[in-house]
């Protein structure tokens, strides 16, 4: 969880101070500054709304996780449960785990990690995309190695809660598709698809610099 909220707040400072147009330090800084706050806001927001999804999801659902069996060992009417019967009402007996624990073991549709996961991951990636690649500068070899690095983290995070028996992989499937969708709501919608530089119709709250998707021919 802090890294979901941690790498994108990295990924944009330090994108926005190597790329400044600003020459002066301390302008560089409130610029950066000022971009990052502005996007991560609006991250924030997308994060927001994905985990309120995720958490009603969980709520009304009730799928049990591959370890429900383990970690509660329920019981109903002094027998335990077998795993073939349809209980409404039972009582977990085991005392080796706390009862947040418990409960949560029967939570497990979607994913909630894989979701998370994913919108950190596309974010940041179609962040330096826009922001960073350019076919005529050195970033053509760093902006992919960074992107690969940031979907590869997503993808380990997802397959990682199947390998570890922490969800079965629909949850994994479900819970990928609504980051995705969150990712798609933040960057298109919130973000302007990160080109509210790129002209002078930008919204008012966006910070006023220059886009790294320049010409170089502008600069001569």
């Amino acid at each position: 969880m802090v890294t979901v909220l941690l790498a994108p707040v990295f990924v944009i400072l330090i994108t926005e101070l190597i790329f400044s147009d600003s020459a002066h330090p301390r302008s560089r800084f409130y610029q950066a500054g000022k971009t990052t706050g502005w996007l991560c806001r609006s991250y924030g927001y997308g994060f927001v709304f994905n985990l309120v999804i995720v958490e009603v999801m969980k709520g009304i659902t009730g799928s049990p996780r591959p370890t429900f069996f383990y970690i509660c060992e329920p019981r109903i009417n002094g027998r335990f449960c077998n795993g073939t019967d349809f209980v409404p009402n039972f009582e977990c007996t085991n005392k080796q785990f706390s009862t947040w624990y418990q409960t949560d073991s029967y939570h497990s549709f979607p994913s909630g990690h894989t979701s998370f996961a994913v919108y950190c991951g596309f974010f940041c990636a179609w962040y330096l995309q826009k922001r960073a690649f350019n076919w005529r500068s050195r970033t053509i070899f760093l902006v992919p190695l960074l992107q690969m690095v940031l979907l590869t983290y997503s993808a380990y995070c997802s397959l990682s809660r199947i390998t570890d028996h922490r969800h079965h992989w629909w949850d994994v499937a479900v819970g990928a598709f609504i980051g995705i969708i969150c990712v798609l709501y933040t960057v298109l919608v919130l973000c302007k698809n990160f080109a509210f530089n790129k002209s002078n119709d930008i919204s008012s709250e966006g910070p006023q610099t220059k886009t790294l998707l320049y010409d170089r021919s502008e600069l001569t």
